[in-house]
């Protein structure tokens, strides 16, 4: 019986310990059915963006290793990431973890960004948690929309290090 040799990636270059965002998403939005990247989905050029402007920035399906607690992990970095991004669309509106996760980013006070990836309306269990946040269309035109993204996350960071 051959051994199974796992290699793993950090895609973002900076201290895994803390980022700047916390990416909030449905792994549907990124991957297709074969779990490939999906180069021309909303989120993969959102996240290229945020490499072009260097923010960095943790997701759940790259980075956690198997093997680990995944609510634990989770909540980490929930916990000690500076914004948290909520990318919203049918597939996100119908997970169970994405209301824990908003839930969790309340509860630990963080700046909450919703981006609309497509027009699908929030999920009863999410509507009442972001529905006062400022929102990015991101589907009404995606280049303004991640400019506009990048921008609110760039701003806010910048004050986050003045303040502190």
């Amino acid at each position: 019986m051959q051994a199974k040799t796992y290699i793993f990636i950090i895609m973002n270059n900076k201290d895994c310990s803390s980022r700047d965002v916390f990416i909030c998403s449905s792994n549907k939005d990124y991957f297709d059915e074969n779990y490939n990247i999906n180069p021309d989905s909303g989120l993969a050029k959102i996240l290229e963006a945020f490499k072009v402007a260097d923010i960095s920035y943790w997701t759940a399906w790259k980075d956690i290793i198997p093997g680990e607690d995944y609510a634990t992990k989770i909540i980490q970095h929930i916990k000690t990431c500076k914004i948290f991004v909520f990318f919203s669309s049918k597939s996100a509106c119908e997970s169970e973890w994405i209301p824990k996760e908003i839930a969790c980013a309340l509860m630990c006070k963080k700046l909450i960004i919703p981006v609309l990836l497509d027009d699908s309306p929030f999920a009863d269990s999410i509507m009442l948690r972001v529905i006062d946040k400022p929102t990015i269309e991101y589907y009404r035109d995606p280049i303004i929309g991640a400019s506009n993204l990048v921008s609110f996350i760039k701003t806010h960071l910048a004050e986050m290090e003045t303040y502190y």
